[in-house]
C-alpha cells in the first residue's frame, strides 16, 4: 500500500518522471503516489506497464518510477465524472493484491500477473520491497 500524496493537472505537452518519458497527450491529472523503487517498487512497471488500483479503478503508472514516488494517470482534466476525477490527496494506491473489502480473488492488480509480465517470481517481488519503508498488509 502507498497513498497519494500530490493530485494537480499535467497540461498538454508537460512532462512528469525521470527523463521526461511520459509527455502529456492532452491536459490529464496526475496523482503521486508515495512509492518507488528505493522501496522496491520495480522500475520495469514505468511507462503504463504497471497499474495501481485507487478507489477500486486501476490507473497506469505515467513515466518512469522515480527514487521515492510514482505518477500515476487518472485520465483527461475536464473529465468531472470519471474515476480518476474522485482520486484525492490521502486515497489509498494498491499496488498489488485484494482491497480490504474484496471478499475474494487476489485483487485488480495481481501479483503473478506482475511476475509474468517482469519474468520473475511473485515472491522476488515480494521480497524486494522494503521492510521498514513499505506497510505491509496480510490477509
Amino acid at each position: 500500500l502507498a497513498s497519494v500524496r500530490h493530485v494537480a493537472i499535467l497540461k498538454q505537452g508537460e512532462s512528469v518522471g525521470y527523463d521526461r518519458a511520459y509527455i502529456a497527450p492532452m491536459n490529464v491529472r496526475i496523482a503521486t503516489i508515495t512509492i518507488g523503487f528505493a522501496d522496491g517498487y520495480p522500475r520495469e512497471l514505468g511507462n503504463g506497464t504497471g497499474k495501481v488500483n485507487i478507489r477500486g479503478h486501476l490507473f497506469p503508472v505515467a513515466g518512469n518510477v522515480c527514487m521515492d514516488m510514482i505518477m500515476v494517470e487518472l485520465g483527461p482534466a475536464g473529465d468531472k465524472e470519471g474515476a480518476g476525477a474522485l482520486v484525492v490527496v490521502g486515497d489509498t494506491a494498491i499496488l498489488w493484491g485484494p482491497a480490504d473489502d474484496e471478499q475474494e480473488g487476489e485483487g485488480l492488480v495481481r501479483l503473478q500477473d506482475i511476475a509474468s509480465t517482469l519474468k520473475t517470481t511473485q515472491s522476488a517481488l515480494t521480497c524486494g520491497l522494503d521492510k521498514i519503508r513499505v506497510l505491509r498488509q496480510y490477509g
